[in-house]
């Protein structure tokens, strides 16, 4: 095989030498990507990627013969391939696969069009095909994520609507076969209260029955189908495709306020006040395992063996690492070799500590001093600091400190500062002064299957709870602003009814009887009944509440948890709603239709659902308009929901919602 390689070769290997290095430089920054070794990695990959191309281009174009013709062929294939192999996806489109066959058959084309011109033009013309072939696929991170916000034409309120201001409030796994006993015994006063003065019923939940799904359809009237958050996987804002009922109040020129809604990460562009809720990608992720870092750790004396990781501490004084910076992509477009990458800790990125120094023995029952971040605390048995401030991932964070009945300490997972967040969770006419005035919220605490470690069951059920008090301290502030419409989800009882369903031990389990809560779920029910209460007293004598849950609970024995079927509750009370011992049977496409009635707003045809007007006392003649809009794309464009990152994934795992 002969093959000539003249000067002017060096042109186009410069060439696409240079664009794959510069690919891999803004395939860096689009991943927000600052270790050295991970920046040589990925621009020596790009480069000699680059190289291959360009010199199969460039032999293609100076052969003689056809054992050189086959070779410089062949060579240019592969690299074609390769570089097919490695086009990257698009968040909302399933792969450039067939721009990456497109891609590979021009580049063919050009080196068989291109390359029997044997001229230094000839291989500068080569060059620039093989820098522009490059550039076509790596430069693609360019156009950034920037969610689009809900554009929907003018409405508005008919005067004689029925009700004045509403709030949607909702008991994540709700379930009247818990709330019914403890009214009964006196524990539940505020929906006691309710209950009494309003109408209530079941409300038919969906498939499948995850959180943000369900959320979704209960607060837009849509199908999944229709809303196209359609499972886990696809559990972020940006896949939405139709208004939520905030949005539709927005549209009439009123304020509506939304708070710690599952699904609604991230928050679109919206002029009112929304705190977003889960599912939310966390600032780093664990130096060792995939899941572990959303369990927080356990520092003992010796390992614990469990789902929670354990830093075994020996010495007095030492660094417990927290978890490693986490590779997050910031534009809509995804490389495949990061994203398979980084969870396999390939990528090598930043790893943060705590630095604790111990005075006295975790194995000692009596209270342990502890010097951590410039404070010197005394814990008992049982007894967490306040929360520190830490450094997690580049970004100012959170977390808290808590002695075991062991002796040995639980260090929850950093949560990021709400003031100088790296994924922001606040949008519209809201600031993190008026969510957090001291700097602590957290959209998603640790996940609940950390309860298989015995040792936290105690730890983690209080921490949950401490979760929930900053979210409902949050409502409780922006209750007080003005609005028409105010939405807040309590998801305690559906974290707690998963980990806690069945009693702490052995004993109490063998008197309990199958859908009996163990005294954990009880207790979150009274703590939502008791901040339910709190914002009532922020609402006013004007305000109608509906209550609604996604799902309901049942016990689950095989997986030692809570599992969900489809009877959750609904519960209207306030004025403008007629009082009845009736049990009603509702579906959750029943609620924003419903609402929207009661608002003197139009209901969409669209809509799974008509509004239920007989709630009312005054029955409505709800206006109806076609649509409100959803944008759902055409089929034959290929667009499919943008999947969760792997950080959210991992969140999600530990929380026992997908496998």
């Amino acid at each position: 095989m002969e093959a000539r390689i003249s000067s002017s070769s060096v042109l186009p290997v410069t060439g696409a030498v240079l664009g794959a290095s510069a690919a891999a430089g803004v395939w860096s920054a689009a991943y927000t990507i600052d270790s050295g070794l991970t920046l040589l990695a990925l621009g020596f990959s790009h480069a000699v990627l680059g190289g291959f191309l360009g010199m199969g281009l460039a032999i293609r174009g100076r052969v003689n013969g056809l054992g050189g013709f086959l070779y410089s062929t062949a060579l240019l294939i592969a690299g074609a391939a390769v570089l097919g192999a490695m086009a990257p996806s698009v968040a909302g489109f399933s792969s450039l696969g067939r721009f990456s066959i497109l891609g590979i058959l021009a580049v063919v084309m050009a080196g068989a069009i291109i390359g029997w011109a044997r001229s230094p033009l000839g291989n500068a013309l080569l060059g620039l095909a093989a820098f522009a072939g490059l550039a076509s696929f790596l430069l693609l991170p360019l156009p950034i994520i920037a969610p689009q916000a809900m554009e929907l034409s003018p409405l508005q309120i008919e005067s004689d609507a029925p009700l004045s201001r509403v709030a949607v409030i909702g008991i994540d796994g709700g379930d009247w076969s818990v709330i019914d006993p403890m009214i009964q015994s006196g524990e539940l006063p505020t929906i006691s209260g309710l209950v009494q003065r309003g109408t209530r019923g079941v409300l038919r939940s969906i498939d499948p029955m995850y959180s943000p799904v369900v959320w979704t359809s209960i607060l837009s009237g849509m199908m999944p189908a229709q809303h196209r958050i359609r499972d886990w996987y696809s559990a972020t804002a940006r896949n939405r495709k139709v208004p939520l009922l905030w949005e539709i109040v927005a549209a009439a020129g009123e304020s509506a306020i939304a708070l710690n809604v599952p699904g609604s990460w991230p928050p679109l562009p919206f002029p009112r006040s929304i705190v977003a809720g889960f599912p939310i990608p966390r600032l780093i992720v664990s130096e060792t395992s995939g899941s572990g870092q959303f369990f927080g750790k356990i520092v003992g004396a010796s390992d614990h063996d469990s789902v929670v990781p354990t830093v075994v501490r020996s010495g007095k004084r030492g660094s417990v690492p927290l978890g490693r910076g986490q590779i997050m992509a910031g534009t809509s477009v995804r490389h495949p070799v990061v994203e398979e990458a980084d969870p396999r800790h390939w990528l090598v990125e930043k790893t943060d500590s705590i630095e604790l120094e111990l005075v006295g023995a975790l194995s000692d029952v009596g209270p342990l001093q502890l010097e951590t971040q410039g404070q010197k605390i005394t814990l008992r048995l049982g007894e967490w600091t306040p929360w520190l401030d830490v450094e997690a991932g580049g970004y100012p964070a959170f977390l808290r400190i808590r002695r075991l009945e062991s002796g040995d300490l639980y260090i929850t997972p950093p949560f990021q500062s709400p003031n100088k967040p790296r994924f922001n969770f606040i949008t519209g006419d809201v600031t993190a002064t008026d969510v957090a005035p001291d700097d602590r919220y957290v959209v998603e605490g640790v996940g609940w299957k950390a309860v298989g470690d015995p040792s936290v069951r105690s730890a983690v059920a209080e921490h949950l709870e401490q979760v929930s008090a900053l979210r409902v301290r949050a409502a409780q502030t922006l209750a007080g602003h003005p609005w028409k419409l105010f939405g807040f989800i309590f998801t305690l009882t559906d974290r707690i009814s998963h980990g806690y369903w069945e009693a702490s031990n052995a004993s109490a389990q063998e008197s309990q009887s199958p859908n009996e809560p163990g005294e954990a779920v009880r207790e979150a029910y009274r703590l939502v009944d008791r901040d339910l209460g709190l914002l009532l007293d922020e609402y006013g004598s004007d305000v109608t509440v509906f209550i609604s849950s996604d799902h309901d609970f049942q016990s689950d024995r095989v997986h030692e948890g809570g599992t969900h079927p489809k009877e959750g509750i609904f519960l209207a009370s306030g004025p403008g709603v007629y009082a009845s011992d009736e049990m009603l049977e509702l579906s959750v496409y029943d609620i924003a239709p419903t609402i929207l009635a009661g608002l003197g707003l139009p209901v969409a045809n669209d809509m799974s659902s008509d509004a239920f007007v007989d709630l009312f006392d005054s029955p409505p003649l709800p206006r109806v308009i076609e649509s409100y809009g959803q944008k759902v794309p055409d089929p034959a464009t290929g667009l499919t929901p943008d999947r969760i990152d792997a950080s959210t994934e991992e969140q999600l795992r530990s929380l026992g919602y997908i496998e």
